[in-house]
């Protein structure tokens, strides 16, 4: 039975989300981050340029710092890396696809089918430059679990649905001698490739363009396979079509690594309900696989043993699987 104090706790925290996701729902009204663009600024300006009065103004300035998007030096208010962030790319808090839950309780129809329309390319194009931001930290520690320059060095990595290469980049840096081949479209491919020329590891990075469902993958010509966020937009037949072909491009002591949502730490647990009612806001097919479904997968793809970590860098929700052709 929940105790008194921990249903206060609770009620303080829904309390002060809820206000926080009000103050960031007045901004995407008033564009208070915005005004707040070309320079520092004291509240009388700001309430200028956005058609308010200057004190509710500064109080919802007060609290827009206080969810670290804001802060005030000298009576001015200067975005924060996150609020430029915000600012400047107001979709990364997936704003479209949220108020769209109205009409999807309704319907039960996706605003968007990512899994299957046309125009994926596009869709991703724009939203992988704010995920290599996002999954940094998390790419850092799962290379880092991998032992990548110690355990396992000088790899032929193939990373699958690439998007910004955050996961395979991360592993090169700490290898110059592994070398990355990354398949995606070429739309999105431009932007790892922008990421690899900025890091420096352009020499180790190399690209592979199309559809990976349909690209033909030469046989036994690698020794990783990284499936970061894929199985997640896969019906089971498809994430099995994608297992098997993995497996025919890996090496004969090859290994896949599917890096995507799993059960983690208790204060990803918010955080995985979201994840998975915004996939079913996006997707036609979407679903979150337990590490049980896709092991079993695996192994009907020809793959020997598979095991998980919980990686425990933000989101808190993310897992790595390995998945060996051989026994370890």
């Amino acid at each position: 039975m929940t105790s008194p104090m921990s249903e206060l706790n609770h009620f303080f925290r829904v309390m002060t989300i809820n206000g926080g996701a009000q103050l960031l729902g007045i901004d995407r009204h008033y564009h208070f981050l915005a005004a707040c663009l070309e320079r520092p600024s004291p509240v009388s300006e700001i309430a200028q340029r956005c058609g308010t009065q200057e004190k509710p103004t500064r109080l919802v300035l007060e609290g827009l710092a206080a969810l670290g998007l804001l802060q005030e030096n000298s009576e001015r208010f200067a975005l924060t890396g996150l609020g430029k962030l915000l600012a400047t790319t107001p979709q990364i808090l997936g704003n479209r696809f949220w108020d769209h839950l109205p009409e999807y309780l309704r319907s039960g129809e996706p605003i968007i089918k990512m899994d299957v329309t046309q125009h994926q390319a596009e869709h991703y194009q724009a939203e992988v430059g704010p995920l290599g931001w996002m999954l940094g930290p998390a790419a850092e520690e799962a290379a880092g679990v991998l032992e990548i320059g110690t355990g396992r060095k000088r790899l032929r990595i193939l990373d699958i649905g690439a998007g910004s290469a955050v996961w395979s980049l991360a592993m090169i840096r700490r290898d110059q001698s592994s070398k990355v081949t990354a398949l995606d479209w070429p739309e999105v491919l431009t932007v790892a490739k922008q990421q690899a020329m900025t890091q420096q590891l352009n020499a180790q990075f190399d690209t592979l363009a199309g559809d990976f469902h349909h690209i033909t993958l030469p046989p036994g010509a690698f020794d990783l396979a990284i499936l970061a966020n894929i199985t997640h937009l896969e019906t089971p037949e498809g994430n099995q079509d994608t297992f098997k072909r993995v497996y025919e491009t890996l090496a004969e002591n090859g290994e896949a690594i599917i890096i995507d949502v799993f059960p983690g730490s208790p204060e990803g647990n918010l955080t995985s309900v979201l994840y998975r009612l915004g996939l079913a806001l996006r997707t036609e097919h979407g679903q979150v696989y337990s590490s049980e479904e896709l092991s079993r997968q695996l192994r009907v793809a020809g793959f020997r043993s598979c095991e998980l970590t919980l990686l425990k860098s933000p989101p808190h929700i993310l897992g790595m699987l390995i998945a060996a052709k051989r026994h370890r």
